[in-house]
């Protein structure tokens, strides 16, 4: 009689408990990449239309890591917004560990995320770059009727952040249609 009130009692408490749990993937997986420009965490996945704030793991990808750090934000920014499709989807796990940002006088508002271990990205064409005045952004853009989005199909070594060994990389690799 013990034993089929430990086991009544037990099954609700584990189907509650395993339903509570996040709902992410930890297997190799592509999602919508979407950035915005913050003081805390600026990198969202998009799962079952939510935002899932992550950083990235420390055993990433370092090679695909490096190129998709330095993506430069005019191009981004138009592809990863979180108001419109993603263009730009990372391929990886998505650790289920909910984390928290650290806590401290000086710090950002303390914010939950997830480790997301980055295999591959890819951005999807055609994609959008910001201009302005007909070419890429160098100054301070004052002037609103002079920003345009444009549709690209690929990328140039013009779109990242100057790094030792960029010249290496195939961009062609990092664009599907």
């Amino acid at each position: 009689m013990k034993l089929q009130f430990l086991i009544l009692l037990f099954v609700p408490v584990l189907i509650l408990s395993l339903s509570c749990k996040p709902k992410v993937n930890s297997e190799n997986t592509v999602y919508p990449l979407k950035a915005i420009e913050s003081t805390g965490i600026t990198t969202y996945v998009r799962i079952h239309g939510e935002n899932i704030c992550i950083t990235f793991h420390k055993n990433s990808n370092k090679h695909n890591m490096k190129l998709l750090m330095a993506l430069r934000w005019y191009i981004l920014f138009p592809n990863s917004d979180p108001k419109t499709p993603s263009n730009i989807y990372i391929l990886g796990k998505l650790h289920d560990k909910v984390m928290s940002t650290e806590k401290c006088d000086t710090c950002p508002e303390q914010e939950k995320y997830h480790e997301f271990e980055l295999d591959d990205w890819y951005i999807q064409n055609p994609f959008k770059e910001i201009t302005y005045n007909g070419a890429t952004p160098d100054t301070l853009m004052d002037d609103p009727d002079k920003i345009k989005i444009i549709e690209r199909n690929s990328l140039t070594i013009k779109d990242f952040k100057y790094f030792k060994g960029i010249e290496s990389y195939n961009l062609d690799k990092y664009v599907r249609k």
